[in-house]
């Protein structure tokens, strides 16, 4: 689970051939952005976000890499100029809003400011700390990033290294602020066909893909259910700060597949008590666990990237029911 990462570097180029350069930036894989903002959004932290004639480019290489295609095949002799925009961050909010954002603005001398006029401000020696409630170990569209940004007269690199090593309790402490907590959770998975690896497979895969928490420690338990009688599940510790009825929801659309079949059973306990699905439903009304167990699967794969549905739905069709 990701708290803080680097996020791409910007480059403003000012050229009496744009087309010229343009070709060169296209052989680097440059593809054109919708709008600056958006694109620095999207961009990942390896990424450069090029300004070349009011047109914005993507660069999947970093601004070293870019700068020295740009030398090697002549086309620096199209350009008037080369400046280096701000660094750019990119910080985990349990929440929106989050009183954090003032604290660090008073913490390390911040000017509260949105993106657009923050990249326009900012130096090469600046940093534009960006934040969201979303998992970041992807890229972020503009939409998912907090209205407010922060500008620190500090290099991107060095305000990185401070702010890490204290990133954790910045979010712990956010939590707080947000009458919320972290949990520590017990997944029990049981099979009676005994694919064990594969439905941990795919619940580490969510999990991961949507940074809902931090493994502690997996092995085998025996669960006591039932007088005189136990039985072999596969246990899983999670620390998250996610509700615990959030995470009961997620393993109950993991136990059904696209046919609507139980293809495993995933129980949740808390402080020892075992959470019940039927904490889980949403609409009144009798619903059966099938239907509820159904409509948690379309919110889950709703909230996963294709890439991730795709790893977590091919593996059901080798499940056996």
């Amino acid at each position: 689970m990701l708290f803080l990462r680097l996020g791409p570097q910007y480059i403003r180029l000012d050229s009496h051939s744009p087309s010229r350069v343009e070709s060169a930036l296209v052989e680097l894989g440059a593809v054109r952005g919708r709008n600056l903002a958006a694109t620095l959004g999207s961009a990942g932290e390896y990424d450069s976000v090029v300004s070349l004639a009011n047109i914005v480019f993507m660069v999947p290489h970093p601004a070293s890499m870019v700068l020295a295609s740009l030398i090697n095949t002549n086309a620096v002799s199209a350009l008037n100029s080369v400046e280096l925009g701000p660094g750019f961050l990119i910080m985990r909010l349990p929440a929106p809003e989050s009183p954090l954002i003032d604290r660090l603005a008073e913490e390390y001398h911040g000017q509260k400011t949105d993106l657009s006029t923050g990249i326009a401000a900012g130096k090469s020696s600046d940093t534009l700390l960006g934040f969201t409630t979303h998992p970041i170990s992807t890229t972020i569209n503009q939409d998912q990033l907090e209205p407010e940004q922060l500008l620190i007269h500090r290099p991107a690199s060095n305000l990185f290294q401070e702010l890490r090593q204290g990133a954790v309790r910045y979010f712990t402490e956010a939590l707080k602020e947000n009458e919320s907590q972290w949990y520590e959770l017990r997944i029990n998975i049981y099979d009676a066909y005994g694919n064990y690896k594969l439905h941990l497979d795919r619940l580490i895969l969510v999990l991961e893909e949507l940074e809902a928490g931090l493994i502690l420690g997996e092995g085998w338990t025996r669960d006591h259910g039932f007088a005189l009688l136990s039985v072999t599940a596969y246990q899983v510790r999670l620390f998250t700060h996610w509700h615990p009825l959030k995470i009961k929801e997620l393993l109950l659309g993991l136990e059904y597949n696209a046919a609507g079949q139980r293809i495993v059973d995933m129980d949740l306990y808390y402080k020892n008590q075992k959470l019940n699905w039927v904490q889980t439903i949403r609409d009144k009304g009798r619903q059966s666990r099938a239907a509820v167990g159904m409509a948690a699967r379309s919110r889950l794969l709703a909230k996963l990237s294709s890439w991730a549905r795709q790893q977590l739905t091919v593996p059901e069709q080798a499940a056996p029911v």
